[in-house]
């Protein structure tokens, strides 16, 4: 079974909900506020905008900040446009190594909703 499986399922139901009542053509902040009131409506809490700090070679170098952290299990990320971007993948990728999140979503509100999965567990870290 797949790492937080059945919270990233009722995740992804919220962002088809959500793509399904908005449409494409909003900028990302309105989705993501929108994917957190979806999420607070079915149970789910969530942080928006959430200040993490990047840390190297044992000193802090600056900060990043997520979309949405749900559950203090999982990490997601919005975005928007025609596509999903191998900049945003490595975006999840980096925010997902550098935190000690070990999922992250990847949700793209596009003319047609996608998303991607990502795991990168605390051991590789």
């Amino acid at each position: 079974m797949l790492l937080e499986a059945p919270l990233t399922k009722r995740i992804l139901r919220a962002f088809y909900e959500v793509h399904n009542e908005r449409g494409y053509g909003f900028p990302e902040g309105v989705y993501s506020n929108a994917l957190r009131v979806e999420l607070e409506l079915n149970g789910i809490r969530s942080k928006r905008e959430v200040i993490q700090e990047v840390v190297y070679k044992g000193v802090a170098v600056g900060l990043c900040r997520f979309d949405l952290v749900v559950e203090e299990r999982v990490l997601v990320e919005v975005k928007t446009g025609k596509a999903i971007l191998e900049a945003d993948k490595q975006q999840l990728r980096s925010y997902l190594k550098s935190s000690p999140f070990e999922v992250g979503l990847l949700l793209h509100v596009g003319p047609s909703p996608e998303f991607l999965r990502f795991i990168h567990t605390n051991d590789q870290k």
